[in-house]
């Protein structure tokens, strides 16, 4: 096997256990960083001065709600994960619904590094470079999905 290979094999494995970790509300945030004394408080590093639980993360962080919406996600009308990978299937036209599991998780983890970079190297990425980069792994994780989703996410 190919080291190509597999660098994407532990690439689709992460992504599995990311969206599982979401799914669960188990992604580490502060208030989990807090309890294991790596953080000194639970505050949101974008500033929202509300305390940072995955809730806040995907659905109540103003800095996430502006990169969603340069992405032309809106995710108000949400209060569960699931919602918004099945309820916005239902809102979503037949074509881009294979890839939307896809486009929310490879966005919320692009995200969330990024919020990791504020946290732990104290790096800001700006918000335009956050689209960017969550467009940008939209694109590489279509290159290990089937014709069908690749298709999807292209349009």
């Amino acid at each position: 096997m190919g080291v190509l290979v597999q660098y994407e094999n532990v690439l689709l494995q992460k992504k599995k256990i990311f969206a599982w970790l979401m799914l669960k509300w188990r992604i580490k945030v502060r208030t989990v960083f807090l309890k294991q004394n790596i953080v000194n408080n639970d505050q949101c590093p974008f500033g929202c001065h509300e305390k940072e639980t995955v809730r806040h993360f995907v659905f109540e962080c103003y800095h996430t709600k502006l990169i969603l919406n340069k992405l032309g996600i809106q995710m108000d009308m949400y209060v569960e994960l699931q919602d918004i990978l099945v309820e916005t299937k239902k809102r979503t036209s037949k074509n881009k619904m294979q890839a939307w599991d896809m486009i929310i998780i490879a966005t919320d983890w692009t995200i969330w590094l990024l919020r990791n970079r504020m946290v732990f190297d104290d790096i800001e990425t700006p918000i335009d470079m956050v689209a960017k980069q969550c467009a940008d792994l939209v694109r590489l994780w279509m290159l290990r999905d089937s014709k069908k989703e690749k298709e999807a996410a292209m349009i």
